[in-house]
């Protein structure tokens, strides 16, 4: 199976796609946003944006949810009682004809700190399907959180 790699934005995108992303529902009737990449333009198409918390000590699955578009992306600021580091990867929801469901992995793992701001973003061909974010972490016994984790997908 090939996986996507993770694409780390810079914190100049971040905070662009964050104030996207909390726009919430007046997306459709807000200008389209754009970052500058060495002097070229490229606009934002944020196609769906959820934004939910989180807290884990094991690995965790988060709530499958419809993406469309060609990127699916996530971004959180995450608090522990220590340093270290968790993944975050991408899976779809895949059923057969009996009507059974389950997991496919579809982009690579990305790294980010047990504490502070992580944001990954992966290259993938969403279709409208249902996709969550798998969390993994070592059974250290410590609880990773998040008020505010922020998911979307654009074109």
């Amino acid at each position: 199976m090939t996986r996507a790699a993770p694409r780390f934005a810079s914190a100049a995108v971040c905070a662009v796609i964050a104030a996207i992303v909390l726009a919430g529902p007046c997306l459709a009737a807000a200008p389209t946003p754009t970052v500058s990449h060495s002097g070229v333009v490229v606009p934002l198409s944020v196609r769906n944006s959820y934004t939910s918390t989180m807290s884990f000590a094991t690995p965790f699955v988060g709530q499958f949810r419809p993406y469309n578009g060609n990127w699916i992306h996530i971004q959180l600021t995450t608090t522990a009682s220590t340093s270290g580091t968790y993944q975050i990867a991408v899976e779809r929801l895949d059923c057969r004809q009996d009507g059974s469901c389950y997991g496919t992995f579809v982009g690579t793992y990305g790294n980010c700190p047990y504490v502070g701001f992580c944001g990954l973003a992966w290259p993938i061909n969403l279709q409208g399907k249902q996709y969550a974010f798998y969390f993994y972490k070592g059974f250290d016994g410590v609880v990773v959180s998040s008020n505010s984790v922020q998911m979307w997908s654009t074109d």
